[in-house]
C-alpha cells in the first residue's frame, strides 16, 4: 500500500509538472496561430553607361538599417544593392511587401540610386507586429571614388565601413531616429564628412586615415551620443576641421596620436568643469563666465600645436544637461 501510495504521489506530481510545461506553449502557440510571416530578398546591380571620375551614390529610405561596405574583388558592378525584408504580424494573411513598402530601384544604367517609402504608419503600431526588419546592405567598387549620400527619415541605422587603402570623398548621412557609424581605418579620405542624427548616437572612428586635401567633419544631434575616436600615429597629409554639436546629448573625444608632425585643437564650449577627463601631452586654456556659462570654454591645444599637419575640432553643447568627456594623448615620437 504504501508503494502505491508513493506511485500516486509521483504520477500526480509528473501530471503537475507536465501541465505547467505545456499550457504556457499551448497559449503561445494559440497567441501566434494568427501571426503570418512575410520574407522578400532581392538585390539590384548598377553599373552606369557613362562613367565619371566621382559617382554619386544616392539612398533615400524612410526605415531601414543600411550597411555600406567595399568589395576589392574585380566586379563588373560600380553598386550592388541588397534588400532584405522580415515580417511577422497580425492580419497579414495574403499579404506581401508591396502592400507596406514603396521601392524604386532608380536606373540601372545610369544611377546608382535606392529609396523605399512607407505607405502607412501601421509599421509603427506594436500591436500588429511580432517582427520587423529591413536590413539594406550596399556593395561599392572599392576602384571607384564615391559621393555618398544616405537618408533615413523614419528609423534605422547607418553604418558606413571603409577597410584599408580605399578612397572615399564626400560622404552625408542623415537620420531621424537610430544611429550612425563612420569605421575609417587606414583609408584615404578626400572629401568631407557630415552626420546629422534627431535622436540617437554618431561614432566617428578614424585610424591612422591619409587626407588627400583639407576636409571638413561636422557631425550634430539632438540628443545621444556623438563620439569622436581618433588615432593618428602616421602623416596626415592635409589639416582637418571639426564639428561636434549637441543640443541634450554628450560629446566623447578620445584622441591619440605619436607623431611630431601631427597636433591637434580641441575647443569645448559651454563647459561648467573639467569632470574626470584626461589628457596627456595638451595644453589647456581656460575662457570662464560665472555669470553665462554658455560663454565659457575650455581649449586644449598639444604641444606641437599647430605641427605640420592637424586636427582643430570644435565641440559645442547648448543645454547643461549634456556632458563632455574627453581622453587626450599626444607623444612627439613616431611609430612606424
Amino acid at each position: 500500500m504504501r508503494k502505491k501510495g508513493i506511485v500516486v504521489i509521483i504520477i500526480t506530481i509528473l501530471f503537475g509538472l507536465s501541465m505547467i510545461i505545456s499550457i504556457p506553449i499551448i497559449i503561445l502557440s494559440y497567441g501566434f496561430s494568427s501571426y503570418t510571416t512575410i520574407e522578400h530578398y532581392e538585390y539590384h546591380e548598377y553599373t552606369p553607361i557613362d562613367s565619371f571620375e566621382i559617382e554619386d551614390l544616392n539612398l533615400n529610405v524612410d526605415v531601414g538599417n543600411i550597411e555600406i561596405t567595399y568589395n576589392y574583388a574585380p566586379v563588373d558592378y560600380h553598386v550592388r544593392i541588397e534588400l532584405n525584408i522580415e515580417m511577422s504580424g497580425k492580419n497579414l494573411i495574403g499579404e506581401n511587401y508591396i502592400d507596406f513598402f514603396s521601392v524604386d530601384w532608380g536606373n540601372i544604367s545610369t544611377n546608382p540610386s535606392f529609396s523605399m517609402k512607407l505607405l502607412s504608419d501601421t509599421w509603427f503600431d506594436t500591436s500588429i507586429w511580432y517582427k520587423k526588419n529591413v536590413s539594406i546592405i550596399i556593395t561599392l567598387n572599392a576602384n571607384i571614388l564615391f559621393d555618398i549620400n544616405c537618408t533615413v527619415n523614419k528609423e534605422g541605422s547607418v553604418e558606413v565601413l571603409v577597410p584599408f587603402g580605399i578612397h572615399i570623398n564626400n560622404v552625408a548621412i542623415n537620420v531621424s531616429k537610430g544611429n550612425i557609424l563612420y569605421d575609417f581605418p587606414y583609408c584615404f579620405i578626400e572629401g568631407n564628412i557630415t552626420g546629422y542624427v534627431n535622436s540617437g548616437d554618431i561614432e566617428l572612428k578614424v585610424n591612422n586615415a591619409m587626407y588627400v586635401r583639407n576636409s571638413i567633419w561636422d557631425l550634430s544631434n539632438n540628443k545621444g551620443t556623438i563620439v569622436f575616436d581618433i588615432i593618428q600615429y602616421k602623416e596626415m597629409g592635409a589639416n582637418i576641421t571639426g564639428i561636434g554639436e549637441t543640443n541634450n546629448g554628450q560629446i566623447q573625444v578620445i584622441y591619440k596620436d605619436y607623431n611630431p608632425n601631427v597636433g591637434a585643437l580641441f575647443t569645448f564650449h559651454n563647459i561648467v568643469a573639467y569632470g574626470d577627463s584626461i589628457w596627456n601631452g595638451f595644453n589647456p586654456e581656460i575662457e570662464t563666465n560665472e555669470n553665462k556659462w554658455w560663454l565659457s570654454r575650455f581649449l586644449f591645444y598639444s604641444d606641437n600645436f599647430p605641427a605640420k599637419n592637424h586636427y582643430n575640432i570644435s565641440l559645442y553643447r547648448h543645454n547643461r544637461e549634456g556632458d563632455y568627456l574627453y581622453n587626450l594623448l599626444n607623444i612627439n615620437t613616431t611609430i612606424s
